[in-house]
């Protein structure tokens, strides 16, 4: 019974578990999509792309002649305003001060310019002549100055040459004095070699003297103890161990030298041999004085080059210093050379701002209408600046229109200009002649303006204009948001379908791009597309490439 119960429990808890992983299975997909990043897409298509800048803007009269001012200046006052007329050489502006920034600067820059050139004579070490000569422009030339260094560099090898020969010469003699020395000359080896045998063979005679002398002593005390004590007197006993100690050394050393002979033999043996030692120790003392007085002579031989070879290095530094100097010399003049024109570069650039120096105000250069005002009192003008427009009188007509930031740095001027529905206005031609600044949109505003020429042209009239590159089809076109940028390069990520049993899955995949051309909307590119893939221009959350994303509803 309890094993039944025990089976039906089994049953139900795999039924049970069978039930919760098919619900699982079925509703994976749903639950899936909940967590999924959701993505908005658009499909690739074919289209076209204008990368021109275009606008619409009312013609007024115009030969916009642009008033520059090429002094860093503050503006005091502005004595016209827009629209005025103005004639030639009348007052625009009134100026603070009376000398510009620049010329200030420049001042400054002649005053730090004489202030170094005439520390750098002071330090050159170079004469008055020499600097007379420098400014006069009379100095070596490049090529001249190569050449005597090149014969200075050689007159130094000729000499670095007799010092090698001479070190060489040097190292002969000296290996000469270390074959003569006593101490590894084969002669002088050979004859101590001599006394060195000459001293073992007087040794050993004397040696076997020795021991004769000793013998015969100690013979002499033991026959005084015979004669004048018993034998058991210590002194006797002492006695004769001594004379049987001395008589076996005595035998020992006639057994070692083969000796037979008499004390007298000995003695005159000894005598032979010191005659022998005496005589070896004289024929080595002989060679060793031979050997010193010929490593003297080397030895003031090898003196006399070292003093010859010291006066040749003595010229060879000369040498060496006379070309530092020569270099050093012609580095300094050159080097001052320099200095002296930017000096009067210096002086030049005061002179030139001088001679066209505003003064206290800019006055307008031409007489015609004021279009624009760059300036307004208080502000600082930047050299260069233009500070003024000027309609020139009887001339040309003008349109503007405005633009953002990045359509302005995506044209120039001189740029190609054409007429929406030119052929209207027949013979109106448009010419981008100026980038100004939009003081209703600072930060992030521009404004184009064009002259107008041709008859059908009239003030007042509206046109619109495109400047920049035309318009061009291209077979893979995608919104601008969905170009995305890593460290890799441009691309897009496009929505990969794959079928499953439990429905399709889109994954995101990369794909690399060349953006070919760009507006504010849309991008043609290169890439490998077929040209009816969808891109994700959105996404819920970040996504990478081989995510798992949801459509859009």
């Amino acid at each position: 019974m309890d094993k039944l119960k025990k089976r039906e429990i089994i049953k139900n808890i795999a039924i049970v578990f069978l039930v919760i992983m098919l619900i699982l299975t079925f509703f994976s997909n749903t639950i899936m999509n909940r967590t999924l990043p959701e993505v908005s897409t658009q499909s690739v298509t074919r289209a076209s792309v204008t990368t021109q800048v275009r606008g619409e803007g009312v013609v007024e009269a115009e030969d916009p002649y642009n008033v520059v001012c090429d002094e860093t200046r503050k503006v005091k006052s502005v004595s016209r305003r827009v629209g005025d007329h103005v004639g030639k050489d009348e007052v625009i502006y009134q100026l603070e001060g009376e000398t510009s920034e620049e010329l200030t600067e420049a001042k400054n820059q002649l005053s730090e310019q004489q202030s170094a050139y005439d520390m750098a004579i002071l330090t050159s070490g170079l004469t008055n002549t020499e600097v007379a000569q420098v400014e006069n422009g009379v100095t070596a030339n490049t090529s001249t100055i190569l050449a005597v260094l090149e014969q200075k560099d050689k007159e130094i090898a000729d000499l670095q040459k007799k010092i090698d020969e001479y070190d060489a010469k040097i190292a002969d003699v000296e290996r000469q004095i270390g074959r003569t020395d006593y101490s590894s000359t084969p002669d002088v080896t050979k004859e101590q070699r001599a006394v060195d045998t000459a001293q073992e063979e007087y040794d050993d005679a004397k040696e076997l003297l020795d021991a004769i002398d000793e013998y015969e002593e100690a013979q002499r005390v033991f026959d005084w103890y015979v004669a004048n004590s018993s034998s058991s007197d210590p002194g006797y006993i002492e006695a004769e161990s001594n004379k049987d100690k001395a008589l076996q050394t005595l035998n020992n050393a006639k057994a070692k030298y083969s000796f037979t002979g008499t004390r007298d033999d000995a003695q005159s043996a000894l005598n032979s041999k010191q005659s022998a030692l005496d005589a070896a120790i004289k024929k080595k003392n002989d060679k060793l004085n031979s050997a010193n007085n010929q490593s003297a002579g080397l030895s003031a031989q090898r003196d006399q080059l070292k003093k010859e070879r010291d006066e040749v290095s003595a010229k060879h530094q000369n040498a060496v210093n006379d070309r530092e100097k020569y270099f050093n010399s012609e580095k300094t003049k050159i080097g001052l050379e320099k200095d002296y024109q930017s000096l009067l570069q210096a002086k030049k650039k005061v002179d030139d701002l001088e001679k066209k120096a505003l003064g206290g105000q800019i006055l307008s250069p031409v007489a015609g209408e004021i279009i624009s005002l760059g300036f307004t009192a208080g502000e600082k003008i930047e050299a260069g600046s233009t500070v003024a427009v000027i309609q020139v009188e009887g001339k040309g007509y003008k349109l503007s229109f405005p633009v953002s930031a990045k359509q302005a740095r995506a044209v120039k001027v001189g740029d190609e200009v054409s007429v929406v529905n030119n052929w209207y206005y027949g013979d109106l031609n448009a010419n981008l002649v100026a980038i100004q600044p939009d003081k209703s949109n600072a930060r992030d505003g521009k404004i184009l303006v064009f002259s107008l020429t041709g008859d059908s042209v009239v003030p007042g009239q509206s046109l619109t204009l495109s400047v920049g590159e035309k318009s061009s089809e291209y077979d893979l076109v995608v919104p601008v948001s969905a170009l995305r940028e890593d460290n890799n390069g441009k691309f897009v990520l496009i929505v990969d379908q794959r079928s499953t049993p439990f429905g399709s899955r889109y994954i995101a995949k990369r794909v690399d791009v060349k953006v070919l051309a760009e507006d504010d909307k849309v991008a043609a590119l290169d890439a490998e597309l077929l040209g009816y893939e969808y891109v994700i221009t959105n996404s819920s959350k970040h996504i990478e490439n081989k995510d798992q994303v949801k459509l859009a509803e």
